[in-house]
């Protein structure tokens, strides 16, 4: 074959499966079909932003393969530098496909076909590519293949005049990520468990009530609210994720409850108060992350899941609501949030200079030696 050929391929192949090719590099086609790896990345937003960030541009520089990316509609924006970029057509899929995207892989019945197919095309397909790299912590593969500690950022683009006025207009706004599913650590294995809608009605109500504006990021992941709040709220998620990343960063200040969101809202260099269960964060080690990010754009409430999946709203309120209101408006009067640089961030962290990454209650740090 040559790449005339490739690239026809490719295109036959996207259209019979039922993709979108959002991006290729024409260029970059090979010349035979064996240089190609398609990694299958519909997972959970956790998973995708810590691909996005420690790993994906060194597996990039590293393999030396034509990388087809199969993933969510629109996020091809968190890796601006892969080769070729797929979503399927058919957004009706989407919702099974969200409720399976689990820690690094999905276990929706809804993929195994999508596998199958991709395997009828290309020899190497892989659906839990992050895992080799960071599960439970970054792994010895990491630092065998990679060396030292790779991070990069993307550029986050100017904020439409739109959602400029918009959030211009409104009290003070925090983004909040309404997720049907939240995470439960169980017995050292990640669980994915039901949140009600009336939960987040009840917090956006609070919110409201303390004078905060909940600009709601919905999704495939997400219930829509719009119909109870209507214009008591914001609302993105149809835009183009490099738009959803500005208004994060717009923002500035981001509320995850259990869901991980708060990965992607750093990836946007947007603070974010985290309610988290305690044993779950340090047993994932998701602190080398943060710590990797920005220590001072974290704030941390540790609680258990179950009492947002199971309770009603006094034991939200008493659980970590009532904590949650407190922590923001402590934030909402200090200085300490920062707007960090939007540029493409790309940096090498040798790990020689890195001590341990130390957890303790309240705060995070990573020490050098000395």
């Amino acid at each position: 074959m040559n790449q005339f050929e490739v690239s026809h391929f490719l295109q036959r192949a996207a259209d019979k499966l039922g993709y979108n090719r959002e991006f290729f590099a024409e260029k970059d086609i090979p010349k035979d079909t064996s240089d190609i790896r398609v990694l299958v990345c519909l997972w959970d937003v956790r998973s995708l932003s810590i691909f996005s960030s420690l790993i994906f541009n060194q597996l990039r520089k590293i393999e030396n393969k034509y990388i087809i990316m199969v993933g969510w509609p629109g996020f091809k924006a968190l890796f601006p530098n892969v080769n070729e970029f797929w979503s399927l057509k058919s957004l009706s899929e989407y919702r099974a496909l969200a409720l399976g995207a689990s820690d690094g892989s999905n276990r929706s019945d809804a993929l195994l076909p999508l596998v199958r197919g991709l395997n009828y095309y290309f020899e190497d397909v892989q659906e839990e590519a992050v895992l080799d790299y960071f599960d439970n912590g970054l792994t010895e593969r990491y630092f065998r293949e990679f060396k030292n500690i790779h991070k990069f950022l993307p550029n986050i683009q100017s904020l439409n005049s739109q959602f400029q006025s918009q959030i211009n207009n409104k009290k003070k706004c925090v983004i909040l990520f309404p997720s049907i599913k939240i995470n439960l650590w169980r017995a050292r294995v990640l669980e994915k468990i039901d949140i009600s809608k009336d939960f987040w009605l009840y917090l956006c109500k609070r919110l409201l009530k303390e004078g905060y504006t909940p600009f709601l990021y919905q999704n495939q992941f997400t219930y829509d609210l719009s119909p109870e709040l209507t214009d008591q709220c914001l609302y993105m998620g149809a835009e183009k994720l490099e738009q959803i990343l500005a208004i994060f960063n717009q923002v500035g200040l981001s509320i995850d409850i259990f869901s991980g969101i708060s990965k992607f809202a750093l990836i946007a260099r947007c603070a974010a108060i985290v309610v988290d269960q305690h044993l779950r964060y340090v047993d994932q080690k998701d602190y080398q992350f943060d710590s990797l990010m920005q220590t001072n754009q974290v704030k941390n409430i540790y609680s258990f899941p179950l009492t947002a999946s199971q309770g009603d709203e006094e034991s939200w309120r008493v659980g970590f609501v009532d904590n949650l209101l407190n922590n923001l408006k402590e934030i909402d009067n200090s200085s300490d949030v920062k707007f960090l640089n939007t540029n493409t961030i790309e940096e090498e962290i040798q790990f020689s200079d890195l001590g341990d990454f130390k957890l303790n209650k309240f705060s995070l740090k990573m020490f050098k030696k000395t």
